[in-house]
């Protein structure tokens, strides 16, 4: 049977979550660890970092940041330049177009209208359709590939632009229970972190891919950081606000577009998820399928940690929207990846997680939903 946090609707069944003899996940105790910090050293912290990256600095910027136009990111380059002092350069991961929703461009056009220099970065559209279809096929997840160059890509260009200082957003390890036991606000380690699998890319390699293909998707090693002078640092670390929910407060107040479609479309709790990219709510119904929770319940989970729901709102919202998702974003999937709904399906039908899942009549339904 399927244990749910008692303090939020985090199921024991989601990746790197284990649940401790009190029943309460990771991320609930780390909610509560959050009350005992010290936020005002940690924001010393972060400015004695930026002030070693101004004199570090040798070029035209002393930071970068990897965005999207999306709510995290507009946050943090904000931060960067308006609250540190710092220069960034804006690294957006630029999805083929086929991918890309209006949406995107139109919050990346706001970043700009910000004042940030945005530099775009991506790989060749039909290796990065292959790289996706592969994952799919292989691991029931497409973006298996498609993370690893969007991380890979602040590294890469920290490295290439000679800029001593990168932020990434949230640490994984510490806020939402990845596998790799890395805390703290240096991310030193993120290529060891289950989305980054160290780094490596060796098991998409054939089928018409080869190990050049691979160069937008192969994380800088810590050695090769180190020899760049480059370090990277989780933002949110030092910023005791920084979460999903303020920093969509804060991404709206300055200028986001958010989602128009109904929840129930896309799976989650709010409009401000996935905005410039359809394919990842379908990839966040195949999670659900694989691991019992999708892009609802995780949200939901965190808005109990941060006190904006209590757990009955959140198990009321979790069973309305976790996992659904509309049908013409899997027909949108299904063309832009040339594969046929039916091999869709099947490929789906193979990660459904035995354990969680039980038919009743013609629709399947989890054993053990929250409560």
């Amino acid at each position: 049977m399927v244990r749910y946090c008692i303090r939020c609707v985090t199921p024991e069944s989601r990746v790197g979550i284990e649940l401790d003899g009190d029943g309460v996940c990771q991320p609930c105790r780390y909610a509560e660890f959050e009350k005992t910090i010290d936020w005002d050293a940690r924001w010393k912290e972060l400015v004695r970092i930026a002030e070693r990256a101004k004199r570090d600095a040798t070029h035209d910027y002393d930071c970068v940041v990897g965005v999207s136009g999306g709510k995290d990111s507009t946050r943090q380059a904000m931060i960067a330049r308006d609250e540190l002092g710092l220069r960034p350069l804006c690294v957006a991961f630029q999805y083929p177009p086929e991918q890309l929703t209006e949406i995107g461009p139109i919050n990346l056009s706001n970043l700009i209208q910000l004042g940030f220099d945005v530099q775009t970065v991506g790989p060749a559209p039909e290796k990065s359709k292959a790289m996706m279809r592969l994952g799919f096929r292989k691991y029931g997840n497409p973006f298996k590939t498609t993370e690893r160059a969007l991380f890979a890509s602040v590294a890469r260009m920290a490295i290439k632009m000679r800029v001593p200082l990168a932020f990434l957003g949230e640490n994984p390890a510490m806020r939402y229970g990845d596998v790799v036991d890395m805390a703290g606000g240096e991310a030193d380690r993120f290529a060891d972190t289950n989305t980054l699998a160290g780094g490596r890319n060796d098991e998409f390699v054939g089928e018409g891919l080869s190990q050049k293909d691979m160069i937008c998707y192969t994380y800088p090693s810590r050695q090769e950081l180190a020899a760049a002078g480059v370090r990277m640092y989780f933002m949110g670390y030092y910023i005791r606000d920084f979460n999903n929910f303020d920093n969509a407060d804060f991404a709206i107040r300055h200028g986001l577009t958010v989602r128009g479609d109904p929840l129930e479309d896309i799976g989650a709790i709010a409009p401000w998820v996935g905005m410039d990219d359809d394919i990842i709510h379908v990839n966040q119904m195949i999670k659900h399928i694989k691991f019992g929770n999708g892009m609802a319940c995780d949200l939901a989970s965190e808005a109990v940690q941060l006190g904006r729901l209590s757990r009955e709102e959140a198990i009321r919202l979790v069973c309305r929207y976790d996992g659904k998702i509309a049908s013409r974003f899997i027909r949108k999937f299904c063309r832009y990846l040339q594969i046929d709904e039916d091999e869709f399906w099947d490929v789906v039908e193979r990660f459904r997680h035995p354990e969680l899942w039980q038919r009743v009549g013609n629709d399947w339904r989890l054993k053990h939903p929250p409560k």
